[in-house]
């Protein structure tokens, strides 16, 4: 629990659920997520899971409906806690290549986006496969000789 509200330095602070807005690529979303509010100042906290979430969502909405531009893809990647040189790698392009999209500063690739948002829908799902996969792509390793396989397979 926060103890003393950062703007103002007020103790007096209500746990609740709050309104967050948050502006991008020209869409304005908005969720109820838990959080503290200061009495003194109103300034309003939101942190944890639950924000997390919530950017995340707008990732993977952002990815589906677009617009398709820089940052959005910027938002995405933040949202997925990548670096710009992580991302690139897993998209097999370089950093520099990353910055241009994220700037606007030349078309973002089709397939990238796609695979950002499939990424970001993964996560938001709680899921990890697609991103261990291009990580086994980007880092490959040498594997068992032997691999036993416990299939269930319906009569």
């Amino acid at each position: 629990m926060m103890e003393r509200c950062t703007e103002c330095g007020s103790r007096r602070l209500d746990a609740g659920t709050y309104e967050a807005t948050r502006v991008v690529a020209g869409r304005t979303y908005s969720a109820e997520l838990a959080g503290f509010r200061c009495r003194d100042c109103r300034r309003t906290y939101f942190a944890g899971p639950g924000l997390a979430r919530c950017e995340l969502a707008i990732a993977v909405h952002l990815t589906v409906h677009g617009p398709v531009c820089g940052e959005a893809l910027t938002w995405a990647r933040i949202a997925l806690g990548m670096s710009g040189q992580e991302l690139a790698g897993l998209l097999g392009v370089r950093a520099e290549t990353l910055s241009r999209w994220e700037n606007d500063r030349s078309p973002i690739d089709p397939k990238a986006w796609v695979l950002v948002g499939c990424l970001a829908a993964e996560k938001y799902d709680r899921r990890g496969d697609m991103l261990q996969r291009l990580r086994s792509l980007a880092k490959p390793r040498v594997g068992a000789r032997r691999v036993r396989l416990n299939l269930r397979v319906p009569a």
